[in-house]
């Protein structure tokens, strides 16, 4: 924990876009996923056994959207048409601009149709959204996308908690409270977007990058890892015993060997292994090790 950037997390700007657009996003989902039906028995005047469908179809619509809407996504980046944060930006602004103006359009819609087409639009518009703040995580901070993710959704789970009680206290005066439901709606979505376009990135962030000592204990890590040992047993005077190990450096390439660069950069000679230990040891398929300095032989 102690090497996570925190700091830099809780004060950077593409961060907290991709917060508020969680918010807004989460406000209009959990808005619909409790009270979509009431309002369409309320405000609309639908019977709940004839508006099931209806009530489905917004978001069929979107599972559509967001499909379509990530391979074009994938398609403009993969292809260098646009820029990863162009991306991002136009499918999240444009996601949350269309879901802004068809809630307008349900808040002030005047008849049913109107309404449930607007509603589906709104909805569906929604689905662009998917492929901007929902994966923006991993453009800015692969290393720390959970702790990202983990944020963006619990502040976005506050909507959840918040949407019902202003809902109850805008609707408990008649089906009229419905028009600042869903105005309301709009006017956190315009917030979203208007956030998202100018403080949203699609770049790595300069704290999400591995620090140079981290890179070189991987690198030594993997050229460890990249050894081989081997344990033999040394039988002394007297009947004792002594287990020791080999180890055995990886062969240089052919590259190496022709350049002359491995022995000069590794202090190993080219023409074998190198061991450690015993300097009586033998291979059994070759000549003995000859000791240069106190632990380190080679030969072959």
């Amino acid at each position: 924990l102690s090497s996570i950037p925190w700091k830099a997390i809780i004060t950077s700007k593409p961060v907290y876009a991709i917060i508020v657009a969680n918010f807004a996003r989460s406000w209009t989902f959990y808005l619909l996923l409790q009270n979509q039906l009431t309002y369409m028995k309320e405000a609309l005047g639908m019977k709940i056994n004839d508006s099931g469908f209806l009530a489905a179809l917004p978001h069929a619509v979107m599972g559509i959207v967001v499909l379509g809407g990530g391979q074009l996504a994938d398609y403009l980046r993969s292809h260098k048409i646009l820029s990863t944060t162009a991306v991002r930006k136009i499918f999240n602004c444009g996601g949350f601009g269309g879901e802004a103006f068809f809630m307008l359009i349900v808040a002030y819609a005047s008849s049913e149709k109107t309404a449930v087409i607007a509603l589906i639009l709104a909805v569906g518009c929604s689905g662009f959204a998917i492929s901007g703040f929902n994966v923006n995580h991993l453009d800015i901070a692969p290393r720390y996308a959970a702790i990202l993710m983990g944020f963006s959704n619990g502040i976005g789970t506050l909507a959840g908690l918040t949407c019902p009680f202003v809902t109850e206290k805008f609707t408990a005066r008649g089906a009229h409270g419905w028009e600042k439901v869903f105005l309301l709606a709009s006017l956190i979505h315009f917030t979203g977007v208007t956030f998202y376009a100018i403080f949203a990135s699609g770049e790595l962030q300069d704290w999400a990058e591995p620090k140079e000592d981290e890179e070189q204990w991987a690198t030594d890590t993997f050229v460890r890892k990249q050894c081989v040992f081997f344990s033999y047993t040394n039988v002394g005077g007297y009947g004792a015993t002594d287990t020791q190990q080999i180890r055995v450096e990886p062969l240089p390439s052919i590259d190496q060997l022709h350049n002359g660069r491995y022995a000069a950069s590794e202090g190993i000679s080219t023409r074998g292994a190198a061991y450690q230990n015993n300097p009586s040891y033998s291979s059994g398929f070759g000549n003995a090790p000859t000791a240069i300095g106190n632990d380190n032989y080679q030969g072959y």
